[in-house]
């Protein structure tokens, strides 16, 4: 094996090892625990497999109507917002794209029957827009969790009628 050759599987086989000694987990559910069947399941894990979180772009309005991530440079099939008559004054946010020393490390999350609202923050201290109106009903629930984002998970339909983060313990951690 040449030098370059022995280098890069060296690399490959430390950034694997990186990959799989983490633990995944899932952080709270937010949403409603309704199943309708005009709602779409979705889950990134498989996106997830092909690389880290490079770029994320949110639609909002009233709530959380859209979320596009990008692992590895491709983007993943948009979840929700799949009519255009689901809501009104709604906006996107800018692609927030991350070197490769950046990643989300905490989302502060509301909500009640649908994903009211979500506010991402990276490593680097980089504060994403607020998507969404933050949910302050008595019975709304409001968390912030973190660690590194790794992929989502959910349901969708107009609105994230249903949204899990799923966090690994590398990097920064809440403290």
């Amino acid at each position: 094996m040449n030098a370059e050759l022995s280098i890069a599987f060296a690399v490959l086989c430390f950034v694997t090892h990186a990959r799989s000694a983490h633990t995944i987990t899932g952080g709270t559910t937010i949403g409603s625990d309704n199943i309708g069947d005009t709602l779409v399941r979705f889950n990134d894990r498989a996106h997830w497999s092909h690389g880290r979180i490079t770029a994320i772009r949110m639609l909002c309005g009233q709530y959380l109507l859209a979320l596009s991530i990008q692992y590895n440079g491709q983007w993943a099939p948009q979840h929700g917002f799949w009519n255009p008559e689901c809501a009104t004054n709604q906006t996107w946010t800018p692609v927030y794209s991350f070197g490769p020393d950046e990643w989300i490390t905490r989302a502060s999350l509301t909500g009640e029957a649908y994903v009211s609202s979500v506010t991402f923050t990276t490593n680097k201290q980089q504060s994403l827009e607020t998507c969404g109106i933050p949910a302050t009903s008595t019975t709304s629930i409001s968390v912030l969790e973190g660690g590194k984002l790794e992929y989502v998970t959910g349901m969708s339909g107009c609105y994230f009628d249903r949204l899990q983060l799923h966090w690994s313990d590398f990097g920064n951690f809440i403290g």
